[in-house]
């Protein structure tokens, strides 16, 4: 069973990504205290959707991905990242398929979520690691998803992911 093992907000765009053993997701907006739920974390080039909040409500990727990134750096002789420093909200074992959600709806504990579009890499976990190198590479095809939150609720570690 999927489920989640990981919790993180960061409630402006820069500042580094906190852990939390539960969050609250809100819907319409994304997981209170985190950047996306108040706007802070939008980016400029976000400005072009219509509805920028859902595009940005929260996002999700998988340890076996992250694992997978991080053992590509390795071998090429590169720090790995760690799943904070990949600056997604909701860390999950047990699924990987994010592709398969776009469009969809899914529950993590409490909340409904709907999947927007994959989240493709960026260097901006670089930059805000101290310059590490590689996120863009390792993470190509292992960026997680970017979902909107369809139904507010409770997200705690252990909740189980279900489609």
């Amino acid at each position: 069973m999927a489920k989640v093992i990981g919790l993180y907000i960061a409630p402006e765009r820069k500042m580094s990504m906190q852990a939390r053993a539960q969050v609250h997701a809100v819907a319409g907006h994304g997981l209170e205290g985190d950047r996306y739920n108040n706007a802070a974390g939008q980016r400029p080039q976000d400005r072009r959707f219509s509805d920028a909040a859902k595009l940005r409500g929260a996002t999700f990727n998988a340890c076996e991905d992250i694992e997978a990134a991080n053992r590509w750096l390795r071998d090429r002789g590169h720090p790995s990242f760690s799943a904070a420093e990949t600056r997604r909200n909701v860390l999950l074992t047990g699924f990987t398929d994010f592709a398969s959600l776009i469009g969809r709806e899914f529950w993590a504990g409490a909340a409904k979520f709907r999947g927007v579009e994959l989240a493709d890499p960026c260097v901006f976990p670089s930059k805000l690691a101290g310059g590490k190198f590689g996120f863009m590479e390792a993470f190509e095809g292992r960026g997680g998803l970017r979902a909107e939150v369809v139904s507010g609720g409770l997200i705690k570690l252990g909740s189980p992911f279900q489609i």
